[in-house]
């Protein structure tokens, strides 16, 4: 008996530890990190959101592999357009609502992984929320752009929170553990 993974399995426990990597940097960037040596954490942010995004996309895509219809392809396209525009991590409001809209519409078109689909769709709708909440409330101090990092931080490290948890759930039902699993 082979005690291994499944390659679905290990895609999705890779993007929810991701996505982890992401709202700890994101956090520590807000909360900690001020204006000295921003550009290394930018840099590690952007590398580790880009590939938690594409994974995560990536697990949905192939995870709905077997919808058809048009909602469905549009819903894929927009999901992998939003992952996609986390190249140009800075453009928070961009990505966040291209993935859950992209998540929202695949959700509509298939019945297999709705519940997810939704929770992953509102990760972003609800970290976009407190973001915007956080910044219009001036949370935290401002930056030289008259952003306020700790309120992008917290909004983030909600959604990757909520993505992450909705990950781990998603493939524990589906792929329970066992040999050959």
């Amino acid at each position: 008996m082979s005690a291994t993974l499944s390659a679905p399995r290990r895609l999705g426990i890779l993007a929810s530890l991701l996505w982890f990597a992401v709202g700890s940097v994101a956090l520590q960037r807000g909360l900690v990190d001020g204006d000295a040596h921003w550009e290394v954490t930018y840099m590690v942010f952007s590398v580790l959101l880009s590939v938690a995004a594409i994974t995560t996309v990536a697990v949905v895509v192939e995870s709905t592999r077997a919808a058809r219809g048009m909602l469905a392809s549009i819903g894929k396209g927009i999901a992998i357009l939003g992952a996609l525009s986390t190249v140009i991590a800075w453009a928070t409001p961009l990505w966040m609502s291209l993935l859950g809209l992209g998540f929202a519409v695949l959700a509509v078109a298939v019945t297999e992984a709705r519940r997810t689909l939704a929770t992953l769709a509102f990760a972003e709708a609800f970290g976009l929320s407190v973001m915007v909440a956080g910044s219009v409330a001036g949370v935290g101090r401002e930056d030289g752009y008259g952003d306020h990092p700790a309120a992008i931080g917290i909004g983030i490290t909600v959604t990757a929170a909520v993505t992450s948890m909705a990950l781990v759930g998603w493939w524990s039902s589906r792929y329970p553990s066992g040999p050959g699993v």
